[in-house]
């Protein structure tokens, strides 16, 4: 979600546990985020950035258990 600012702060390498389509989907599309992944991102900016993903995936998704679009919305469910 914050390659770019990562990109321009010269991190070495980022990881990353659930893409944010799994996100979307575990949530029921209460959180979305543009649909442009991090490696293509990193690819349009010369590589110059390790991505490492689906780390602790399970522990990531699970974090987002319970949100759901009234969430989201601030809504009192």
């Amino acid at each position: 979600m914050c390659f770019t600012t990562s990109w321009l702060a010269r991190v070495g390498r980022i990881v990353w546990g659930a893409t944010m389509r799994e996100v979307a989907e575990a949530t029921r599309d209460a959180v979305r985020e543009l649909a442009v992944p991090a490696a293509r991102m990193n690819e349009l900016g010369g590589g110059q950035v390790v991505i490492l993903g689906g780390v602790l995936r399970d522990g990531c998704l699970g974090l987002f258990t319970g949100v759901t679009p009234a969430v989201r919305a601030g809504v009192a469910t």
